[in-house]
């Protein structure tokens, strides 16, 4: 996961400032891995949006072009109508590493058992749509199976990218910092 978080947040760095642009579609299907996680390579810039010199977007060199990331993956700011900015890039990444430790796409586990079936039924049911749209722009919670311990640097990582105001989350050079400090300290306990 290091390596990852690592590679992803330094793609991140190099398009929000030296690109200038915001990715608009991260996710773990837009990250492609070699062999054994020695090189991850961020993929799929088919909806990327300009960012300004202060990392938000830029709607006046985008035109017509509006935010078109996938909703179980988009930040707060976007299901809202909030702010885009470049800091919109960092909570599907942190929503990624979820991903990884719960070995599932977030919200799309139904916690309540007490819901009747119909609602989970993947049909155009406007009540399966709602419960599973009530949970985008959210945390998803850490599930029961996932040891604070074993791991708490990539919940540290995941908890500090779902930050819910995305001001407060960090860069995406600060989390590539802060990754590969992690990654090092992972080699060096390997050894």
């Amino acid at each position: 996961m290091a390596q990852v978080a690592a590679d992803i947040a330094s793609a991140l760095h190099y398009l929000h400032t030296t690109m200038q642009i915001l990715h608009g579609d991260m996710k773990s299907y837009n990250i492609l891995v070699n062999g054994d996680f020695v090189i991850c390579k961020l993929c799929d810039f088919g909806v990327t949006l300009p960012l300004d010199e202060n990392g938000v977007f830029d709607k006046q060199s985008a035109g017509k072009a509006v935010y078109y990331g996938t909703e179980a993956w988009s930040a707060p700011e976007v299901i809202h109508g909030g702010e885009i900015t470049d800091r919109t890039d960092i909570w599907p990444l942190g929503l990624t590493f979820w991903e990884m430790m719960a070995l599932t796409a977030p919200h799309t586990q139904i916690e309540d058992e007490t819901m009747d079936e119909s609602v989970v039924c993947l049909d155009d049911s406007t009540e399966s749509m709602d419960y599973f749209s009530e949970k985008y722009g959210t945390r998803p919670p850490v599930p029961a199976n996932i040891s604070e311990k074993q791991y708490a640097d990539p919940l540290a990582l995941f908890y500090c990218c779902t930050e819910t105001l995305g001001s407060m989350g960090p860069s995406a050079n600060h989390l590539a910092i802060a990754a590969s400090d992690m990654l090092e300290q992972c080699l060096k306990t390997m050894n």
